[in-house]
């Protein structure tokens, strides 16, 4: 049987949230209870959100830029639009610049994150971002 520690960098959650009002926190909440139970999990979600998100008082930032909100790994993949643009007004635009340009950052963070060392055990996330079950 292998180590905690071990068993704690191999036994690691991706969460994926969609990046508007009423889908992360209920994310977080389900990887705090993923956290409870001696999983790695990480949350990844749009840049957009970064800007609410160190608004908040539960978020903290570390020297070296990574961000945690109780315990749980945040990253940000880019959406494929200008953080100037709409994406309420233009939702059409955004769900599908999202649907082209997401698959492509987030794999991107994901392989990176793989050759630091954290392998997923499974992947979460919600039916706001189809283009994740492909």
């Amino acid at each position: 049987m292998a180590p905690v520690e071990d068993a704690a960098e191999e036994d690691h959650v991706l969460l994926v949230a969609f990046s508007a009002q009423g889908h992360i926190n209920p994310m977080l909440r389900l990887g705090k209870r993923l956290l409870s139970k001696g999983l790695h999990v990480t949350l990844a979600t749009t840049e957009i959100t970064r800007e609410r998100m160190l608004k908040s008082s539960t978020i903290s930032v570390t020297e070296a830029g990574s961000t945690t909100v109780s315990g749980i790994d945040v990253v940000f993949f880019s959406d494929g639009m200008s953080p100037d643009d709409d994406r309420v007004a233009n939702l059409d635009l955004y769900m599908e610049t999202l649907g082209k340009f997401g698959p492509i950052n987030l794999l991107a963070l994901i392989t990176e994150r793989y050759r630091v060392g954290k392998k997923l055990l499974c992947l979460i996330t919600n039916p706001f971002l189809p283009w994740l079950a492909d």
